[in-house]
């Protein structure tokens, strides 16, 4: 049988948007001592999948599965290969996405001048793919470290609420982003600049030991004006200042990712900007999600949503140790103070409104320099935060 329920009774149960080929009791369920209170079957097909072969469950280009799935309310995620899903106007039925969109490569021993983006001839910088992209696209990173001499400033080029435009690490690969020597200052004081974009979905990148030595501090990723996006699994790490959301950003979500030992000594004062994670200076009406994210060994905050007006939902997200200066391996010592301290900075915010603005769940801060939880604004009727299952351990207030 294609579907059979056996020994089940009085449940609902939806079936859409499937292909139930070559087989008997296809778009009428076989019951089995069983009875379904509510069956729904919507936008099912009987139809030859057509596949590459007997054992090649790729789709061909005439597939009426292609774009034949449905839209379901998860953040996108990788098909059996790794391919996003979904590439095309809607999803396709089976394990393998076909994607109709281009697809680039960078290598660190590739070349902007000789490469064509091919997986055999990579470009080197992002700022070269980035100018080749439409939406959807996809840019393949390949491991390794690559030198960059300037500020990548990514901008003009989205993607769609269904169809994403990637910058992805290669599959089962790590690149890692940091300055060369001679890394040229030229107007941004960043290693990675996304500016005024929507649904971009960047996934797996290393970036790391962007520093100035300048008053203004030096950011790892900046993310200007970026909505609906998703940025998963990135390490931010060695730069002055992290990771940092500010603007009119919202519907982005923050995935799995690591923001440790920044520090910013030649900020005034110093160490005041060396946080691990900002979602910062954002409006009112903006929301941002932040899951599973780890902030540690930050000279000053872990996580920092300084007047940030919009709401902020955080799962499952751990910071302990900041607050602290490079030294902080000598615990007995003490190490040297760094600025302020707190693991989740959860203010301030200017405006005053009858909505909580910070839910957090599932969280744990440990043993950072001041407080592990602050709420950082003076009146407490402006800010109100609602905190649930979660660990606080060994700060100072």
């Amino acid at each position: 049988a294609g579907i059979m329920f056996r020994n089940v009774n009085g449940i609902n149960v939806t079936i859409t948007n499937n292909d139930i080929h070559d087989c008997d009791y296809r778009l009428n369920p076989y019951m089995s001592n069983s009875t379904i209170s509510n069956l729904i079957l919507t936008n099912n097909i009987e139809s030859d999948p057509l596949f590459v072969s007997t054992s090649d469950f790729h789709l061909q280009s005439t597939s009426p599965c292609i774009n034949a799935g449905c839209l379901i309310n998860i953040i996108p995620r990788n098909d059996y290969e790794g391919n996003a899903v979904y590439a095309g106007s809607a999803p396709d039925i089976g394990a393998y996405e076909t994607n109709s969109n281009n697809v680039y490569y960078l290598s660190p021993t590739g070349s902007d001048q000789l490469g064509t983006g091919a997986e055999g001839n990579p470009w080197f910088t992002i700022e070269r793919a980035w100018s080749e992209l439409v939406a959807g696209d996809i840019v393949y990173m390949r491991g390794g470290t690559y030198y960059y001499n300037k500020t990548q400033n990514l901008r003009a080029v989205s993607g769609t609420s269904d169809n994403y435009t990637r910058l992805w690490n290669y599959p089962d690969e790590r690149p890692i982003i940091r300055p060369a020597v001679g890394w040229v200052y030229d107007g941004w004081y960043y290693g990675i600049y996304f500016q005024n974009l929507s649904s971009i979905h960047v996934l797996g990148l290393d970036v790391c030991y962007f520093t100035y030595q300048q008053t203004s501090c030096c950011r790892g990723i900046m993310a200007q004006n970026v909505s609906n996006s998703i940025f998963e699994n990135l390490a931010c790490y060695r730069n002055e200042l992290g990771m940092m959301v500010t603007g009119n950003s919202g519907g982005n979500y923050i995935i799995n990712c690591d923001f440790y030992e920044n520090y910013d000594p030649y900020s005034n004062p110093p160490y005041n900007n060396g946080d691990g994670l900002d979602v910062s200076t954002i409006p009112q009406g903006y929301n941002n999600t932040i899951n599973f994210c780890r902030a540690w060994y930050n000279a000053d905050d872990g996580f920092d949503f300084f007047n940030n007006e919009g709401i902020i939902t955080m799962n499952g997200c751990w910071t302990w140790m900041n607050g602290y200066q490079e030294d902080h391996e000598s615990f007995n010592q003490p190490p040297m103070i760094g600025n302020d301290g707190n693991g989740f900075k959860l203010g301030q915010a200017q405006n005053a409104v009858s909505t909580t603005r910070r839910y957090l769940y599932n969280c744990i801060a440990a043993l950072n320099r001041v407080n592990n939880f602050s709420q950082n604004t003076l009146d407490p009727q402006i800010l109100t935060c609602e905190l649930y299952n979660c660990l606080s351990y060994g700060s100072i207030q």
